[in-house]
């Protein structure tokens, strides 16, 4: 299995800056433990992961060592991710989450806005790179 991730550096204009995030699009969920695993192969503080699902994405949260609940700066960083290299048309992003009512994000001309129970996120600097990660199965 092959895996695209993307490194962002949320609130930064260049590398090794701001709050990094692992952000990992999904086709369908993975167990848990491969979602741990991958997380804490990362080791930054957030590895987002999101899959498909109607007219929204289902998002989860993973640090290095358990599932959280909600994280700010890995959610614009998947937006980031969604909107600059993954061609997303519309101006609107809806993730849903395990434990969090819909956060809704929005395209703006200098960067992304997004509100959760009336709580104003935004980013207008973001640095971000690509890299593959592939995945085998080895039977004993």
């Amino acid at each position: 299995m092959n895996l695209e991730i993307f490194q962002v550096d949320a609130f930064a204009s260049r590398p090794f800056e701001g709050n990094p995030a692992a952000v990992c699009p999904l086709e369908h969920w993975l167990d848990d433990e491969l979602l741990q695993s991958i997380a804490a192969e990362n080791n930054l503080s957030e590895t987002a992961f999101f899959v498909p699902s109607k007219d929204e994405f289902e998002l989860r949260w993973f640090t290095p060592v358990r599932e959280v609940t909600l994280c700010g700066h890995a959610t614009l960083a998947t937006a980031h991710v969604m909107f600059e290299h993954l061609g997303y048309p519309g101006p609107l992003l809806v993730f849903d989450t395990l434990n969090v009512n819909d956060v809704h994000l929005g395209l703006l001309s200098n960067g992304l806005e997004g509100v959760h129970e009336g709580v104003v996120w935004s980013m207008r600097q973001v640095n971000s790179r690509r890299r593959n990660y592939s995945m085998r199965s080895f039977s004993s």
